[in-house]
């Protein structure tokens, strides 16, 4: 128990901070002492950034930590300091959070007590050899964690505020003439945190085998293909132990008796039915009363209760660790939205792996071959000219990928070329706008679909502005509530939506998330489960949304507020929604489906959308999104009645996906 924390607001030093901010920058970061570690910091395959760690003269350790994505990325300064028996004494962090909000952070042990503090929270508690986890720490910090733990008895250590870390993976490698040691941890995320660390327990790398964040020795970039070799292998096989644990295969026929059925072709419930599976398919769906219980092998109690298709969600970037938390959240099919041109195999071996029930995930129904222009704003690889862009388009579609994203540093001369090419091998063309170019120019040169809310708010803001980076998001912050749904505009646009049959994948919790969040209060895209949430993910959602400039704040909120309406608006005059999340997989899903029915949308219809009608858009429908027979046993059994409060959908009881079973 905590003798005191609390999260909260502070007063920022804004003007002392950005100048100081700016000075950093200016010089290419904190100043470097004579035995300055340099990392270089990669997005996927992109050098992004830079990571440097250093020991001042009075022995405190500095890292400065830094990345450039589209505009967003974390400028900060760790500083910790140890006792005289190398305890941990101290730990600072200063700087900009990814979203460009302020930190401010700082840990403290007085008199035997640790108190911490920052922009979003303060606490404090007798202190007996805890570590401190920093809401924005750079990489090499986590340097004190690992050495604690190897100091530990047990591989384990109690983390402030909460928690408990624990050393799941160690092992040493000789590579390149050096002896490395690759840790994996568990207990701060919902995943294991995997550091490479030398002889002497300092960071020698974190590699991501997508595309993630990747730090690496300055000179010694090249091993990153060698590491992540390494590091997936024990990746694996933690997540096919988890499979092998908490995966259920029944045996023979399983009957799900006395539930209620939602029935998505209707959009009604079926109340009193029993729905029987044998191996991966649904064999039966009638009426309670027709059976005894003495015809099946196996019996799950679903009075009271709701049945519902396995739900859909249609954007995502999926991985190894968000498929359990699809799974628990009651998705079964997913569409990633971004596989790059170098990650085809590695995407095609995730989806074998959950589809074979080696790893718990969603089975992907769809890929979306990512292609962004090069240049600044990239996020990792892009193409240089149009030709590169259609041999990509090629590439694709012999990989089987049935979709395209264009993305926002996509030349706009470069869009009606490549979507005709798509088109050519059947390929849905969709994506982000690209940056000085309106949604209107985007369809008639070839867009099928459309991605994020905000990009059909900026239609109405003209060619001119660069969506690149976080003008995107800003544009739309600060005019979005002006956006009149009645105006000859707003209805010429719906009906060229309509005319075109375009789909929009709003992702609005997202929106919710960056547009409304206040520093010290929990993220309301996320406050129903937060305290759900591991130590990372939980007190990063105190920190606030988006940077927005003083005295917005009431602006985000209005227009934030259109941006939910439009899509009930959009909905009542026909045009196609699919619900997607681009976020934490499962949690992101639900508040998802809860912002439809706060658009307008009847909940009845939110759960079509999140079942047979994305099946339809996924081309899937003859085998998935309704609970028929013969169709494919995907299927969450959920405690309440979903019609009567669509926050029941969180309520998850039991995935079925092919036949297997996950309960909670």
């Amino acid at each position: 128990m905590h003798a005191h924390y609390s999260h909260r607001s502070l007063p920022g030093r804004c003007i002392k901070l950005l100048t100081l901010l700016l000075l950093q920058v200016w010089a290419g970061g904190v100043g470097a002492q004579p035995d300055t570690t340099f990392h270089t910091v990669f997005m996927g395959t992109r050098e992004a950034g830079v990571h440097k760690s250093w020991i001042d003269a009075d022995g405190t350790h500095g890292y400065y930590y830094t990345f450039n994505d589209r505009g967003r990325g974390p400028v900060l300064t760790e500083r910790i300091t140890f006792d005289q028996n190398g305890a941990l004494r101290s730990l600072s962090v200063e700087g900009l959070t990814y979203a460009k909000s302020q930190v401010e952070e700082h840990f403290r042990i007085s008199d035997g007590i640790a108190h911490w503090t920052s922009a979003s929270e303060e606490g404090s508690e007798p202190y007996s050899g805890q570590y401190y986890y920093p809401i924005s720490g750079t990489i090499a910090g986590k340097e004190t964690l690992i050495r604690m733990l190897e100091q530990s008895q047990h591989g384990t250590i109690p983390v402030l505020p909460f928690g408990i870390a624990r050393v799941i993976v160690k092992e040493d490698f000789d590579i390149e003439g050096m002896t490395l040691t690759l840790f994996g941890i568990t207990g701060v995320s919902f995943s294991p945190e995997f550091y490479w660390m030398d002889r002497d327990l300092n960071l020698f790398a974190v590699v991501s085998p997508a595309r993630g964040i990747s730090c690496l020795p300055r000179g010694r970039e090249g091993m990153k293909d060698v590491l992540v070799h390494h590091q997936v292998e024990k990746e694996d096989a933690y997540y096919r132990q988890l499979a092998l644990e908490r995966t259920r295969v029944p045996e023979g026929r399983t009957a799900i008796w006395d539930v209620d059925v939602f029935n998505s072709m209707t959009g009604k419930i079926d109340e009193h039915r029993v729905v029987a599976f044998e191996g991966d398919r649904i064999v039966l769906n009638d009426p309670v009363v027709r059976h005894t219980r003495s015809a099946f092998d196996e019996i799950i109690d679903g009075a009271g209760k709701t049945l519902l298709p396995g739900f859909f969600d249609m954007h995502v970037h999926v991985g190894k660790s968000a498929g359990p938390l699809h799974i628990a959240g009651g998705v079964t099919s997913v569409r990633d939205m971004a596989v790059q041109i170098n990650m085809i195999e590695s995407k095609k071996e995730l989806a074998d792996n959950f589809a074979s029930g080696s790893m718990i995930g969603p089975r992907i129904i769809g890929m979306c071959g990512f292609i962004d222009g090069a240049g600044p704003f990239t996020r990792d690889m892009g193409i240089d000219h149009l030709e590169q862009g259609l041999q990509w388009i090629d590439r694709f579609a012999e990989e089987g990928l049935t979709q395209i994203k264009l993305y926002s540093s996509i030349k706009p001369e470069w869009v009606k070329p490549l979507a005709r090419r798509a088109h050519e091998h059947g390929m849905v063309v969709s994506g982000h706008i690209p940056a000085f170019m309106t949604a209107t120019e985007a369809i008639a040169d070839g867009f099928d679909e459309i991605q994020h809310t905000n990009m059909l708010f900026l239609n109405f803001y003209g060619d001119t502005l660069d969506t690149r980076n976080m003008t995107r998001f800003t544009a739309v912050g600060e005019r979005g509530h002006s956006l009149d749904f009645q105006s000859p505009a707003f209805n010429e646009f719906v009906d060229l939506l309509l005319n075109e049959e375009i789909v929009i994948d709003p992702t609005l919790a997202i929106f919710e998330w960056g547009f409304t969040s206040v520093t010290g209060e929990p993220s309301p895209a996320f406050a129903a489960v937060i305290d759900q949430l591991p130590l990372s993910e939980r007190r990063n959602l105190y920190t606030g949304g988006f940077a927005r400039a003083p005295g917005l704040h009431s602006t985000y909120l209005e227009s934030y507020n259109r941006m939910v309406a439009i899509v009930g608006e959009l909905h009542r005059r026909g045009v196609r929604i699919v619900p997607g999340t681009d976020n934490i997989a499962g949690h992101t899903f639900h508040r998802e489906l809860e912002l439809y029915v706060q658009s307008g949308i009847p909940v009845n219809e939110v759960l079509q959308l999140a079942t047979i009608r994305s099946a339809e858009v996924a081309g899937v429908h003859d085998d998935l999104g309704s609970i028929e027979t013969g169709k494919i046993a995907d299927m969450v059994l959920i405690e309440g009645d979903i019609l009567r409060d669509i926050s029941n959908v969180r309520n998850v009881l039991i995935t079925v996906k092919g036949g297997l079973v996950f309960e909670k």
